[in-house]
């Protein structure tokens, strides 16, 4: 395992089964780690480990909530797009099974009082929803208020989250700024999660080799300024790009040599064009890499506490994020 000279004042370790991530608390001296706080959101499964992380969101809301969000436990794509409407909702991301509302679900839903749901749900038509009627009228059946968000698919149901969300926010001088990423590759989108939901920057997803079409009638409709564009051209090739400058659109590519390289270029911009109100470095979240599930609800959690995704590997944490974790901790330090 890598050895961290030094992590962070806060660090967020989201995963799923008690020994998903590298135990890094280990990985450092009882003496590095004195001014370290680590917490572990980690449940049986990914229903479980998200209802922890959505537990501490509601904790941080002073224990109650008038809306969840809520997103399927089988795909990343509603995940990552509907940390903007959770975040101008000021609510958490809770994942679901397609079919069934959980017991320990409801029990959450009905102890924080929540009066609101808004499924954002992928699917043509009511049989082929990522989440299932089922859920809405167990829902329903609770006391709750459904609203449905989505579109015929995850590029759809991007536009339509976007619109939910409301006004774009700006991002430093470069004005109104969206968050484009892959809607093949997970990882680029989920790392965007935090300042999509701080910001309220929406994530929109685009195939690899043109933009598309909604998305593009998405940024002109919006007045969009700037783009953050996610991962390299093996992500989203040149000529995505070249639609979007097309549109009088500035772009800041975030593109790494790995996942681990592109989630902290991410942290760094976000770092440096935040004002230094926010994601300074004092807490930084840790998901696994190669799995979306972990960190589904993270956005809106990492978004309160100021705080960048970044990733690693189940027994290692990868040179370039520890080299991040010491800098950052080093950076709070000096503060």
């Amino acid at each position: 395992m890598r050895r961290l000279a030094a992590i962070t004042a806060a660090l967020l370790a989201l995963s799923v089964g008690a020994a998903a991530i590298a135990p890094v608390a280990a990985a450092a001296s009882d003496a590095e780690l004195a001014d370290v706080t680590l917490t572990r959101y980690g449940g049986a499964d990914r229903y479980a480990t998200s209802l922890l992380v959505v537990e501490a969101v509601a904790a941080d809301a002073g224990g109650s909530l008038e809306t969840v969000v809520m997103v399927s436990g089988v795909s990343w794509h509603e995940a990552v797009v509907a940390a903007s409407v959770a975040g101008r909702l000021d609510a958490p991301v809770l994942m679901t099974p397609p079919t069934e509302l959980r017991a320990d679900a409801l029990e959450f839903l009905q102890r924080v009082e929540a009066s609101d749901a808004l499924l954002v749900s992928a699917g043509a038509d009511a049989e082929t929803r990522s989440i299932s009627s089922t859920v809405a009228s167990a829902l329903e059946s609770a006391g709750l208020d459904v609203e449905w968000v989505g579109g015929a698919d995850q590029y759809e149901t991007g536009v339509a989250v976007a619109r939910r969300a409301g006004t774009v926010g700006t991002l430093g001088d470069f004005g109104s700024t969206a968050i484009v990423a892959s809607g093949e590759v997970f990882a680029d989108a989920l790392v965007a999660g935090p300042l999509s939901a701080r910001g309220r920057h929406p994530v929109l997803l685009s195939p690899k080799t043109h933009l598309d079409s909604g998305v593009e009638s998405y940024l002109s409709d919006a007045g969009i300024r700037h783009i953050v564009l996610m991962g390299g051209t093996g992500a989203l090739s040149p000529p995505v790009e070249d639609s979007i400058r097309d549109l009088g659109i500035t772009v800041s590519r975030i593109a790494g040599a790995t996942r681990y390289d592109t989630a902290i270029k991410m942290a760094s911009l976000i770092a440096e064009h935040s004002g230094g109100s926010c994601f300074g470095g004092s807490a930084v979240g840790l998901a696994r890499a190669r799995v979306p599930f972990d960190s589904f609800s993270a956005a809106p959690l990492l978004a309160r506490q100021c705080a960048p995704l970044v990733l690693a590997d189940p027994g290692d944490i990868p040179s370039e994020t520890a080299a991040f974790l010491d800098a950052a901790r080093q950076a709070n330090k000096r503060r």
